[in-house]
């Protein structure tokens, strides 16, 4: 990958973006475009773009590239690139004329309005799932038993089987946070329980909506 002295790390990855995108035959490119324009109101951007490309790398890149830059920013992007051109060491690997002509050449596809307006109502709709409460990272589960002891501490009569759940979230600040609660086999099965129940429910959702509004899913955006 590409290093660039002097930048940001914001501004290597956006450069090392570009790069793939430039290394990307337009014909694999093109239907991109054209199914992200056709997905409305939401696209599915990742499960879109793999779909034509089918490597993690580089869907990873283009995906990055369509989600944060718009039309209005594009002039900004070719002069950044002309000024890397220029400024980039011997040794190091430059874009070429011909990847410059096809790094235009996809950029113009992908960021039209067209795909602009999806892009737009996505990013919308993604930021809504997380906008509100704390957003949940991770969930475990640690199982144990813990001794009953006699009353005189010298033997263990029994054991009671524990599991310890724990939920990672971050909060609304961003700030990064884990609650803990130990629970019985008991309260683990009615946990399954409510868990299932709340699982069934969202799909009955899913389905009334999606008769409603096409790829209207929280699921259908990731």
């Amino acid at each position: 990958m590409v290093h660039i002295s002097d930048q940001d790390e914001e501004s290597q990855q956006l450069l090392n973006d570009l790069l793939v995108l430039s290394a990307i035959p337009h014909e694999y490119i093109a239907p991109i475009a054209k199914d992200i324009a056709e997905s409305k109101p939401y696209v599915a951007l990742g499960k879109v773009i793999n779909k034509h490309l089918g490597v993690p790398e580089a869907t990873e890149a283009v995906a990055r590239l369509v989600a944060n830059i718009d039309n209005e920013s594009l002039p900004t992007i070719y002069e950044m690139v002309e000024s890397w051109r220029q400024e980039v060491e011997s040794g190091q690997e430059a874009l070429s004329d011909e990847g410059l002509e096809q790094l235009k050449k996809n950029l113009d596809v992908l960021i039209s309005n067209s795909t602009e307006e999806v892009i737009r109502k996505t990013n919308k709709a993604t930021a809504l799932l997380t906008a509100t409460g704390n957003e949940v990272t991770g969930l475990t589960f640690i199982c144990d038993a813990r001794p009953v002891y006699n009353d005189d501490k010298t033997d263990i009569e029994g054991y009671v089987p524990l599991a310890t759940m724990r939920i990672y979230y971050n909060r609304p600040n961003e700030q990064q946070d884990v609650v803990e609660f130990t629970m019985t086999p008991a309260e683990v099965d009615a946990f399954i329980e409510r868990a299932t129940q709340a699982r069934e429910k969202l799909n009955v959702m899913q389905r009334k909506m999606s008769e409603w509004l096409a790829n209207g899913t929280g699921e259908e955006l990731q």
